[in-house]
């Protein structure tokens, strides 16, 4: 039963008062909402049933002059208004209480902000929970923020500010936004949230009780552009990265992405494969998020920097005993390039020409890149090859050498960040061209160093026998159930078959959100979501990357303590019963 609306407001009989004695408490439910009735200090009030700090059932606390006490972290709570007296924590959502006739009636709209109303106070929960590292804080605030409507980039800008600006490098956690950033057009809004809350818990995880690190301002102004990126390289060489921050941003504050990105590719390149391929699929990242999040001078700085921080300080393989036959080829390119920029685009590198660099040791690979590229053979061209023959080392990647899939991972995250810089950047620049030709170079170098992981080569599904149907019920489960095997072949059969996106990849990314999942498979999910769009001409290029992908992901089992501190946040932001009985004295009235 319910009066008739006062204000906005519409109040609903919810329990004689007969039945609700001076101090104590009592559970009802109301419009799909739980709300603990409190009779004390000669009046009685309602508020939102669970404490917004754990979702730990009020009415299970005790009850002070003046005050409700949630028994299990202690936060306590003014009756009057709802208000938090606990340092840092939020207001307890209450709601307007009228009697008459002997029963209490409760309005169905609270009158206090919460973290779900309170647009400015859940930015404010979100910065302390990274600050802190507290999951379920940041779990909360971000799903209340998206579904306030908040867009995610605006949520994602606002933790990458605070984590930049005290991370030492680029850290992976950045990589990890950007690639979730990249799925969300798959999800749903409670998807979103969740993607988001893994980003962010990593990105706590990586600045957790840092300070600010010092800020290198920007020089006052630039000569010239191409001085500016000569001295920016040496500086780099140098390992001297308060001048070469320096000048970085003062490229910035030009907004001149062109030189932005000539200044990074560059240095990032000027050494072989740096990191294991890692520092330039950081700067393509870096340069993502920040068209992403339309990030000012300010933040850019501070992602740019982190990506030239870790090339200085990652390993360069010329230093590498591995990589010993690639420099001459390597040498003669530099003094190639030096006379010429190579051909932006060229002609096509056949697939024959990449299955004969798949089997070729280092220096013939090496001379088979040479003379495609003399041969005209871009720098694009050349960069959608070496995705090409990424995506045949990962599928032809037999199940039994497990030990090595970072090997396999680390190529195919290089190449596809080559090839989504070629496809940006290509053609801008003589110094953007250089650059790339020379990430071209070290990924078929790498192709070489890798070619054992084919042997024995394995099959593809589809060359093993008959496939199973596309059913994507069953891909599903078999991705809940770790099926390696059974999830591959009806990946590569929903491919095949045309699938959408929400049959094939949407199961397979929500699969990698249901658990705790780390920096490489956020990184290879990527790069398959990616990939299965970039070989449209080959019928079945889907098939190979999502049926490896899925493999390399299933083969790694995680926890899921993100998956279920989103769960429980986005319970509490609804109303709905979180994991804990919530008693209270008697059945609920509607």
């Amino acid at each position: 039963m319910s009066l008739p609306e006062v204000g906005a407001q519409t109040f609903h009989r919810v329990l004689p008062l007969a039945e609700l004695p001076p101090g104590r408490m009592r559970n009802v439910h109301l419009d799909g909402r739980h709300m603990v009735l409190v009779h004390a200090d000669g009046r009685v009030r309602a508020f939102d049933a669970r404490c917004p700090h754990m979702g730990y059932p009020l009415s299970q606390g005790h009850l002070e002059p003046g005050v409700l006490r949630c028994d299990w972290h202690h936060w306590r709570f003014d009756l009057a208004t709802g208000g938090c007296l606990t340092f840092g924590g939020v207001d307890l959502p209450s709601y307007p209480v009228r009697l008459e006739d002997g029963w209490i009636w409760v309005g169905s709209q609270a009158s206090a902000a919460t973290v779900a109303g309170d647009t400015a106070l859940a930015y404010r929960v979100l910065v302390n929970g990274l600050r802190d590292g507290a999951l379920f804080a940041v779990a909360k605030a971000t799903t209340a923020l998206i579904a306030q409507g908040e867009a995610a980039p605006k949520v994602a800008a606002a933790a990458a500010r605070y984590a930049a600006a005290r991370a030492p490098g680029f850290a992976p956690a950045f990589t990890i936004l950007v690639c979730l950033g990249r799925a969300l057009s798959l999800l749903d809004a409670e998807g979103q949230s969740l993607a988001l809350v893994h980003a962010f818990h990593h990105l706590a995880e990586a600045v957790r009780h840092r300070p600010e690190r010092p800020v290198h301002p920007a020089l006052p102004h630039l000569e010239d552009a191409a001085g500016a990126t000569a001295r920016l390289r040496a500086l780099v060489d140098e390992r001297e990265r308060a001048g070469a921050e320096r000048i970085l941003r003062c490229a910035l504050e030009a907004g001149d992405e062109t030189l932005v990105a000539e200044m990074v590719l560059a240095a990032v390149t000027d050494h072989v494969f740096v990191a294991t391929g890692h520092v330039l699929d950081e700067a393509r990242q870096a340069l993502r998020l920040m068209r992403w999040l339309d990030a000012d001078a300010d933040l850019a700085g501070s992602l740019l920097s982190g990506v030239l921080a870790d090339a200085m300080d990652g390993t360069r393989h010329e230093e590498d005993i591995d990589w010993q036959e690639a420099l001459p080829a390597l040498a003669r390119l530099d003094r190639d390039l030096r006379d010429a920029p190579p051909a932006s685009v060229g002609r096509e590198v056949t697939q024959a020409e990449v299955d004969a660099l798949l089997d070729a040791d280092l220096p013939d690979a090496m001379r088979a890149v040479d003379a495609l590229r003399r041969d005209g053979a871009g720098v694009r061209m050349l960069a959608h090859a070496l995705l090409w023959a990424a995506v045949e080392r990962q599928g032809r990647f037999p199940l039994q050498n497990l030990e090595d899939w970072n090997d396999v991972h680390h190529l195919m995250t290089y190449a596809n960040a080559v090839d989504a810089l070629a496809v940006r950047y290509a053609g801008r620049s003589a110094t953007l061209d250089r650059a790339l030709m020379r990430a071209v170079y070290h990924g078929f170098g790498y192709v070489a160093l890798t070619r054992y992981l084919n042997r024995p080569r394995a099959r593809y599904a589809w060359e093993e026998g008959r496939l199973p149907e596309p059913d994507p019920a069953a891909f599903a489960a078999s991705l809940r159930n770790h099926d390696v095997v059974g999830a591959g072949r009806l990946a590569a059969a929903l491919a095949l078959a045309g699938a959408p996106r929400d049959d094939l990849e949407r199961p397979f990314l929500e699969a990698v959100l249901g658990e705790d999942a780390g920096f490489h498979l956020y990184q290879s999910v990527d790069a398959a979501l990616r990939a299965a769009e970039r070989f449209p001409a080959v019928p079945d290029a889907r098939a190979r990357v999502l049926s490896g992908s899925v493999r390399f992901v299933l083969g790694q089992r995680s926890p899921q303590r993100v998956f279920a501190a989103t769960t429980n946040a986005l319970r509490l932001l609804r109303g709905e019963s979180l994991e804990v009985s919530e008693g209270g004295g008697g059945q609920p009235v509607a």
